[in-house]
């Protein structure tokens, strides 16, 4: 069924935030789907994927620490478990978009890292810059006109693969740029009650309290 960016949106917002997140990366969460939907790529699909893997084991899904040591060094990613999580990390990575350089920003290994690209290209367009984002199979290309995929035989793998980004110095012309266009998506069935199963969790039980007095007034 085809769905709209906005009911995207609000829904993998709050499934995000039924899967344990704040409503701060939940909102996040639902733009990236939204954007993704924009470009016709699988964010809410990939969103229905992980979100029930990051309810049932959190602690498995960290954050990376950007830090600069001194004007050359490489940024350290001080996670101690394995997999990043991609929303986390599109919030530090926006928070954080001072560090990058020419030289490659190893972030990791990162679970669906086909949901960092939203974060990639707003700060591509914010700091007029052309970033490559690239991990096995996957190679994207951001610039403030819109994005190349350059390789996508992994494009919307959940497997965990160590992710890189990095800025071009050379900053040509894209051969097949993909700007924001398509205004909704078809999203399996399957994917939509996953995410309507977690937004489900945000809602309040019903009481007699809340029951008392609704209904048409007399």
């Amino acid at each position: 069924m085809i769905y709209s960016l906005s009911e995207i949106d609000a829904q993998c917002k709050k499934a995000a935030r039924g899967a344990g997140f704040d409503w701060g990366y939940a909102e996040e969460a639902g733009k990236a789907a939204r954007w993704l939907a924009a470009m016709q790529l699988p964010g809410a699909a990939l969103l229905a994927e992980y979100l029930p893997q990051y309810l049932e084991h959190p602690e498995r899904f960290q954050t990376p620490l950007l830090r600069v040591d001194s004007v050359d060094s490489d940024v350290i990613n001080e996670s101690v478990l394995t997999n990043l999580c991609p929303i986390k990390t599109a919030a530090c990575l926006c928070d954080e978009a001072g560090v990058l350089s020419t030289q490659p920003l190893s972030l990791g290994k990162m679970a669906y890292p086909l949901l960092l690209l939203p974060a990639v290209a707003m700060v591509s367009q914010q700091k007029h810059l052309m970033l490559e984002l690239s991990c096995e199979g996957m190679k994207v290309v951001c610039s403030p006109d819109g994005i190349e995929v350059l390789d996508k035989q992994r494009l919307d793998t959940p497997i965990p693969s160590d992710v890189s980004l990095q800025v071009l110095t050379n900053q040509g012309t894209m051969k097949q740029a993909h700007t924001l266009g398509y205004l909704g998506q078809d999203i399996d069935d399957s994917h939509w009650q996953a995410l309507a199963s977690l937004a489900h969790k945000t809602y309040v039980p019903a009481t007699e309290a809340s029951r008392r007095g609704a209904g048409p007034a007399d």
